[in-house]
């Protein structure tokens, strides 16, 4: 799990010389900071205790934390912000000791524009992943705006079964895809490429064949997905076993991708 706090840029001229404006990509704040916002020292070293709360007022990159744009009720975001991880070896008190440091040091202020909570959740028992992000967007009055999307989806398939039908179904399918891909081919050939392209189901077979090869690419995907997922799994585990910290395991991208499958399925 992380807590992401996107703010816009102190320094933006508004009203006041304080910052009321928007969150957007050009008065996004991507600089460094030290302890209650003041001015960022490299050579500065907090005690160990704090180093998690230290950190969280240091700028993350969206390919730093493995995120994409993020669409909200009110705006759009870029995936960057300033984080804290929640880490499960450290003990619920410790955790909760960070929170009220963050509250101390006014890691949520008025620059802040957006707070995003992110877990992800995996029920064994089904097969089941879960994308969750709660979402407070911040606006420059001080109301707050609160949106909640929880994202299943499922990487695993049963060996037996439907499963297996379901596999051999989709292998009929893209022999069938290959055939009329063959068939379309010798038709351009035959008959010519302005001819060709004057027929009005020349387009509605090629938008299938695209959109089943794009789907075939999406289900590939997945499956490197799904190695590279359990790799990271067994990481955690692991880490979990010699009591030291697991990574971040982000659900964003693969939501994303799984999301893109479903729609180019629908489509064909």
């Amino acid at each position: 799990s992380r807590i992401l706090n996107e703010s816009c840029s102190i320094y933006t001229p508004s009203i006041y010389g304080n910052c009321f404006k928007d969150y957007s990509v050009l008065s996004e704040d991507k600089n460094n900071y030290g302890f209650n916002w003041n001015e960022y020292d490299s050579s500065y070293t907090p005690i160990l205790s704090m180093n998690k709360v230290y950190n969280s007022f240091q700028y993350k990159k969206s390919s730093d934390l493995d995120s994409y744009p993020y669409v909200g009720n009110y705006n759009y975001y870029m995936g960057g912000g300033f984080v804290y991880e929640i880490d499960v070896i450290f003990s619920r008190n410790s955790i909760q000791n960070d929170l009220i440091n963050l509250q101390r040091l006014n890691w949520i202020d008025r620059h802040s524009r957006a707070l995003f909570i992110e877990f992800s959740t995996f029920n064994p028992n089904i097969n089941l992943f879960a994308y969750c992000t709660i979402l407070f967007e911040i606006l420059p009055s001080g109301t707050l705006i609160k949106s909640v999307q929880f994202n299943p989806f499922s990487l695993y398939e049963s060996a037996a079964g439907f499963s297996l039908f379901s596999f051999a179904c989709d292998i009929i399918y893209m022999i069938i895809i290959i055939f009329f891909f063959i068939k379309e081919i010798r038709s351009l050939i035959k008959i010519g490429f302005k001819k060709y392209f004057k027929q009005f189901w020349t387009y509605i077979e090629w938008l299938l064949i695209i959109f089943s090869w794009v789907s075939f690419a999406m289900y590939l995907y997945r499956l490197w997905s799904r190695y590279e997922l359990m790799d990271k799994l067994k990481a955690n585990y692991d880490a979990s076993i010699n009591n030291q910290s697991q990574q971040i395991i982000k659900l964003q991208k693969l939501n994303y991708w799984n999301e893109i499958f479903l729609v180019t399925i629908s489509i064909c």
